[in-house]
């Protein structure tokens, strides 16, 4: 089959892109299904133009002629693109440009049509929240109604969606998954910790965007109550974001001699990361996650896992057996949570067992790309 990607973002070889967790899923997904022989073209709005390929993947960098907060908007992408010969179109919902063209080519080639759904718009500002209303109010009910199918990577959010809830009829759940091979390092964890530099302490790591809404300041002023007590722990944040309000908070916490921020790095450095860790900790506090990839990243690596009680995590964590659980927000279940983990090394190697052989058994890129080959293939009629 040939089949077209339409995502807000990409990784390249030729240019230094930032890319997140539903691009690396994408990326993941379509190098999956370029390996099952099927011929793969994504489709990114981007500051400049060109074309970069990989096996049978072929990737086509548009350049946008104007910009509206984050997204691009490229004219070249919404036409050119109906130029080539696809089967099935799969929209990506992170970028209004890469949906509405998705969207153009399904109804003007008379395509099916594919959304993975990476969760719903929403904004922090007024301006934020009034964006997303019109676009809920268009675009996406343009896209959900034409869609033939829609992924979303763990059904427990269609609940907490504002959007999807009437199209639970084309509604199928594909859980993302990882490559575990890529997730290899070659070192130990005490040489990935002396290549990064890192302190010879116990490593809680946080990977996310530095946020309020992902939990970052709630992490820092847990910290601050833990380094009261123990001073042989190291908080590390890696990610971009707000990256120096939080270095801030942390010096005024009288933390910042304990508290590494490292902005956003290239997948080799995040992987060394992983692998110098001791706890992962993703402490959001938005009913809004999906399927925060670094939630399986992580267990890969065999990291046991401290997460909010949001309601998306009762299919991935269980509490006691691959990760705990703390009360969303409170910064004190937090703290307590951490130290019990600190304190208690044989249970984080055997919360890190069990996170581990989870991947390889339900979260891998392989039974990923299969689901989602197969529900192509029931649209298409092969």
């Amino acid at each position: 089959m040939k089949i077209g990607h339409f995502v807000i973002n990409f990784p390249s070889k030729r240019e230094k892109i930032e890319v997140y967790g539903s691009e690396r899923i994408t990326y993941t997904l379509c190098k999956e299904l370029s390996k099952m022989r099927h011929i793969i073209k994504v489709f990114i709005p981007f500051n400049k133009e060109f074309v970069e390929k990989q096996d049978n993947m072929t990737f086509y960098f548009y350049k946008s002629q104007f910009k509206i907060q984050s997204y691009n908007f490229s004219f070249s992408l919404l036409f050119d693109s109906v130029k080539h010969k696809l089967d099935v179109i799969h929209i990506h919902n992170d970028s209004p440009m890469a949906m509405l063209a998705g969207l153009r080519y399904a109804k003007k080639k008379k395509k099916p049509l594919v959304v993975t759904w990476h969760g719903d718009w929403l904004g922090a500002t007024r301006i934020r929240k009034l964006s997303a209303f019109v676009l809920n109010k268009t675009l996406v009910k343009s896209c959900l109604s034409r869609a033939d199918a829609i992924i979303v990577p763990s059904i427990g959010y269609v609940d907490e969606s504002n959007v999807l809830g009437k199209y639970e009829d084309k509604i199928f759940e594909i859980p993302h998954g990882v490559d575990l091979d890529e997730l290899r390092v070659p070192y130990s964890k005490e040489e990935s910790k002396n290549i990064l530099k890192l302190d010879d302490k116990t490593i809680v790591l946080y990977l996310s965007s530095v946020s309020e809404g992902k939990g970052a300041g709630l992490l820092l002023r847990a910290a601050s109550k833990i380094l009261t007590h123990n001073k042989d722990v190291q908080f590390v944040f890696v990610g971009g974001g707000r990256v120096n309000e939080f270095r801030e908070l942390a010096r005024r916490l009288g933390i910042d001699e304990h508290v590494r921020f490292t902005g956003y790095v290239n997948e080799k450095e995040k992987l060394l990361y992983y692998n110098s860790a001791d706890v992962f900790v993703f402490p959001s506090m938005s009913k809004h996650e999906v399927f925060p990839v670094v939630t399986i990243e992580s267990a890969a690596f065999g990291l046991p896992i401290i997460v909010s009680d949001l309601r998306i995590f009762e299919n991935r964590i269980r509490d006691g057996y691959n990760g705990i659980y703390f009360k969303t927000g409170d910064e004190n279940d937090l703290a307590r949570k951490i130290t019990y983990l600190l304190e208690n090394e044989e249970l984080r190697r055997r919360m890190g067992k069990n996170a581990r052989e989870e991947v390889e058994k339900y979260y891998n890129s392989k039974t990923m790309a299969e689901l989602t080959c197969r529900l192509y293939e029931s649209l298409v009629g092969a």
